[in-house]
């Protein structure tokens, strides 16, 4: 009887623990599953993926740009601020957010997954890290629906916004606005009647959003920061050890690589850890042989009379029918950042495009318009239209056709 009795409790007993670990399992599996998604649209545009404790499971890059900007980066902190941080400063890096311009930046989020907490703590993120930088920026917010996504090849959140521009003015071209970046969009919404108030649900420029300074104080000396980088990073030399933000930015030489890690000044948590090739061309991925391609494809030939590297893009110049191209090519993602020519030739003769057919090509690109300026400047024609409430520049290559400026 007793024997019986101590099985039954025994029973009840294995039964309530097992019944314990199932819950403790589904607890931590349900608050690491995939909950919110938003997307990050610059011109590389990113869908980063987060679980109920706001930690980062996933990074996707949306287009070949962010294909190209996410190719070597691998999550390491997962928390939600900290891959928001690299995110950002790949894209300062690699020349996608440049200092002196305003800088536009997109979150979208969808209906069905809207947390306006969650979407405020994107934002400050963002915010904190580009006024950090000394970036000026617009961050733009805009919750969509699956019906307002009109399947394409660029992002979710750009193709809703078009769709909410067209909506507005309907006389516009989805195509011709696909082309344009996410600041001429912004204009372009700015411009329309009514106002853009419903195309966006938060507008936030530089120095509108007050985040607050939740850095933490220091409390790891720099000798002891110094030893926990040098024992991630196994071994090596110092280069320079900075304080930024209630974190220590360190550099460390081992092995003829130049490591970057960011530590916690008060934890000692390693918040960033990122390899570079060498101190002075770390940003070089693409070779000069690569670069040197990249820009005789652009012009469509010639001879190269000059290749030299600057920081993390490669200036160059080729010779070609008789007029000398001047070319910037991104050491990093290959991205032409400068392209023009100078004619050895008199102005008229570097001109075989005809004026009508210049105005012709820059109509085409803007979509229709009214003309009310066009003049011959060297090789190239410069032409401003008036379309939909909006001035458009343009600038036509006299030779080739090809848009220089938009």
């Amino acid at each position: 009887m007793n024997g019986v009795i101590f099985n039954k409790k025994a029973v009840v007993t294995i039964s309530v623990i097992a019944l314990l670990m199932i819950l403790v399992v589904g607890a931590v599996w349900f608050m690491q599953m995939p909950i919110h998604t938003f997307t990050i649209d610059v011109n590389p545009n990113i869908e980063v993926i987060t679980n109920r404790l706001d930690h980062v499971v996933e990074v996707n890059p949306l287009n070949e740009e962010a294909k190209v900007l996410l190719e070597n980066y691998e999550i390491i902190n997962h928390e939600i601020d900290v891959v928001i941080n690299d995110i950002v400063d790949e894209m300062i890096l690699s020349g996608y957010i440049l200092g002196g311009e305003d800088n536009v930046v997109m979150i979208t989020v969808k209906d069905s997954e809207i947390n306006e907490s969650y979407v405020k703590k994107v934002n400050e993120a963002i915010a904190a890290h580009l006024e950090n930088k000394q970036v000026a920026y617009t961050i733009l917010n805009q919750e969509i629906d699956d019906q307002e996504i009109n399947k394409s090849e660029i992002s979710d959140g750009k193709s809703a916004l078009i769709g909410k521009i067209l909506k507005k003015n309907d006389d516009l071209s989805f195509d011709a606005l696909a082309q344009m970046t996410l600041h001429e969009l912004m204009v372009i919404s700015e411009g329309l009647d009514p106002s853009s108030e419903d195309i966006f649900e938060k507008k936030i420029k530089s120095s509108d959003i007050k985040v607050e300074d939740d850095s933490k104080d220091i409390e790891l000396s720099q000798a002891e920061a110094s030893l926990l980088a040098l024992e991630k990073n196994g071994g090596g030399e110092i280069l320079n050890i900075e304080i930024d933000d209630g974190n220590y930015e360190i550099k460390v030489l081992h092995n003829d690589l130049v490591y970057e890690l960011k530590l916690d000044g008060r934890s000692g948590q390693i918040r960033k850890f990122k390899i570079e090739t060498s101190d002075d061309d770390h940003a070089l991925e693409i070779s000069k042989e690569q670069a040197t391609t990249m820009a005789l494809e652009k012009v469509g030939g010639g001879e190269v009379i000059k290749v030299e590297k600057d920081d993390s893009k490669y200036e160059i110049e080729v010779l070609y029918n008789g007029n000398k191209y001047e070319i910037e090519v991104h050491g990093r993602t290959g991205k032409i950042l400068k392209y023009e020519s100078e004619s050895d030739d008199d102005d008229d003769e570097a001109i075989e495009i005809s004026k009508d057919q210049a105005v012709a090509i820059a109509l085409e690109k803007v979509g229709g318009g009214e003309v009310i300026k066009v003049e011959v400047d060297d090789f190239k024609y410069e032409i401003e239209i008036l379309y939909s409430g909006n001035k458009y520049e343009l600038e036509v290559h006299g030779r080739t056709g090809e848009i220089l400026k938009y």
